[in-house]
C-alpha cells in the first residue's frame, strides 16, 4: 500500500486542507516529533477537533481572540510581516498535536534513515511539457540534501503530472509529487517552503510510522468502515440516470460527524502536518532562506488556496451546497468531494505555530549558504514557455465550505 503525505489539497477553502487517503492508507505522525509512538494517549487536552473555518477560532482554540495579532520581524527578516488573523498562541493551552517550545529539541538531527514501506509502487509518468522543471527541481533538492546538516540525506525523485489540482505530496519512497497546476499557482518563496514541508515527511518517516501506528492501534478496521459508510452515503443521494447528487444536510452531517469524530486519528496525523511545517522550516533556514520568508510562504499559500477554492465553489455551485441542492457530478467524484478527514491543524494554527516558535528555529538559518538565492532563477526557468497563473484551482472539498460545517 503506498502512503502519502500531502499538504493541502489546494482550493479548499478554509485552507487547512482534509484527506481522504486511499483505504487502509492511513498516515500516522512519526516519532521525535508530534503524536509519537503510540496513538492511544491521550488527546482529550487538546483544542477539539477543527471543523471550523480557518481564522474562526471556537472557545476552545489555543488561540485568543483577545491577544494582539503578530507582527514579524527579527534575525533574517525580509520586512515587517503582520498576520491579523493569526493571533498570539498561549502555550499553556495548546491542543495535542502543537509543540511547545522545549520540544522542539527533538526535531534534531534533522533527517533520520530512510525506511521504506513495503515496495515501491510503478513511478507517475511526469508530463512531457514539464520534464525540465522536474529536472531542475530533482537536481535542486538532491543538492539541498547534501548540505551536511541534511546528513544521511535523501535521494529524491521528482514527478510532474498535468493536473489542475495545486498541491504537492510526498511518499514513502522518496519521490516528490508537484502537481503541474502548483508551478502556476505558485509564487517562488510559496513552491520552496510548500517543498521543504512535503521533505519534512519523507525525512521524518510519517508514512511509514503511519502505516505501523495505525495497523497496532487497531485503525485501519475503524477508517475503513468509514469508507464503506461515505460510499453507501453517496449510494444513496445520487442519481445514477441523471448524474446528479441531492445534498441532504441533516443525513450529511450524521454521516460526516462519524470522521470527526476520529480524533485518536485526525490528532495523530495533525501533528505531522505540525512537525513537518517546523522540520520545513529548520530545512529552509539552513538553505539560507529568511526565516520571514518560510512563514509568509506558507501564509500566503494557504490563503491565497482558501479565497480560489471559494471563488470556484461560487462558480460551481453558487457557494455553499444548500439543504435539497441538486449539482450535477460525476459519481466518482462525489465521494472525494464531500468525505475527508479534518486532519490538518487549522491555518491560524499552523502560522500562529511558526512564529511563536521563530526564535527557536530561526537559530539554524545560515545567511551564508546559497541554495536560496539560487531557488528563484531556477524557478523561474523550471516553467514552460507560454505558462500561465492558475487563478481558480478545479480541486476542492465541499464539506469545507457547507453551511452544516
Amino acid at each position: 500500500m503506498r502512503f502519502v503525505t500531502a499538504l493541502l489539497v489546494l482550493a479548499t477553502a478554509s485552507g487547512c486542507g482534509g484527506t481522504a487517503p486511499a483505504s487502509g492508507a492511513h498516515p500516522a505522525p512519526a516519532t521525535n516529533g508530534k503524536g509519537s509512538g503510540s496513538s492511544s494517549g491521550d488527546t482529550s487536552g487538546g483544542a477539539g477537533a477543527n471543523t471550523r473555518p480557518a481564522g474562526t477560532p471556537s472557545g476552545t482554540s489555543p488561540v485568543d481572540p483577545a491577544q494582539p495579532a503578530h507582527d514579524v520581524t527579527g534575525a533574517g527578516t525580509s520586512g515587517s510581516q503582520s498576520f491579523p488573523d493569526v493571533p498570539v498562541q498561549d502555550e499553556s493551552k495548546l491542543p495535542v498535536y502543537l509543540f511547545k517550545k522545549s520540544e522542539l529539541a527533538t526535531l534534531v538531527p534533522l533527517v533520520e534513515p530512510y525506511a521504506p514501506n513495503g515496495n515501491a509502487p510503478e513511478l507517475e509518468p511526469s508530463a512531457p511539457q514539464y520534464d525540465g522543471a522536474r529536472g531542475r527541481f530533482e537536481d535542486f533538492l538532491n543538492q539541498a540534501m547534501k548540505v551536511p546538516f541534511m546528513a544521511p540525506g535523501r535521494d529524491f525523485t521528482v514527478v510532474v503530472p498535468q493536473t489542475d489540482e495545486v498541491n504537492a505530496s510526498a511518499d514513502a519512497f522518496q519521490v516528490i509529487r508537484i502537481n503541474s497546476a502548483t508551478l502556476t499557482f505558485c509564487k517562488p518563496d510559496q513552491l520552496l517552503a510548500v517543498l521543504c514541508h512535503e521533505i519534512g515527511h519523507s525525512i521524518r518517516n510519517h508514512s511509514v510510522k503511519g502505516a505501523q501506528a495505525t495497523r497496532a492501534d487497531g485503525l485501519d478496521p475503524k477508517i475503513d468502515k468509514l469508507y464503506a459508510d461515505g460510499h453507501a452515503f453517496v449510494d444513496q443521494h445520487y442519481d445514477d440516470a441523471r448524474g446528479v447528487y441531492k445534498h441532504d444536510k441533516a443525513a450529511y452531517k450524521a454521516a460526516i460527524a462519524a470522521w470527526d469524530a476520529l480524533r485518536q486519528y485526525t490528532d495523530m496525523v495533525k501533528g505531522q502536518e505540525s512537525t513537518a511545517d517546523l522540520t520545513g522550516a529548520i530545512m529552509c533556514a539552513k538553505l539560507g532562506m529568511p526565516p520571514d520568508n518560510y512563514i509568509n510562504g506558507m501564509y500566503t499559500f494557504f490563503k491565497d488556496g482558501a479565497a480560489a477554492g471559494a471563488a470556484k465553489q461560487k462558480e460551481r455551485f453558487g457557494g455553499p451546497v444548500q439543504d435539497g441542492q441538486e449539482i450535477t457530478v460525476g459519481k466518482d467524484e462525489v465521494f472525494s468531494l464531500l468525505f475527508s478527514f479534518d486532519d490538518h491543524p487549522a491555518v491560524p494554527e499552523r502560522i500562529g505555530q511558526l512564529v511563536r516558535l521563530k526564535s527557536e528555529w530561526s537559530a539554524y538559518y545560515d545567511p551564508a549558504q546559497t541554495l536560496y538565492a539560487q531557488w528563484a532563477p531556477i524557478f523561474k526557468a523550471a516553467l514552460p514557455a507560454g505558462a500561465t497563473l492558475v487563478e481558480r484551482p478545479a480541486t476542492f472539498k465541499l464539506r469545507r465550505v457547507a453551511d452544516e460545517r
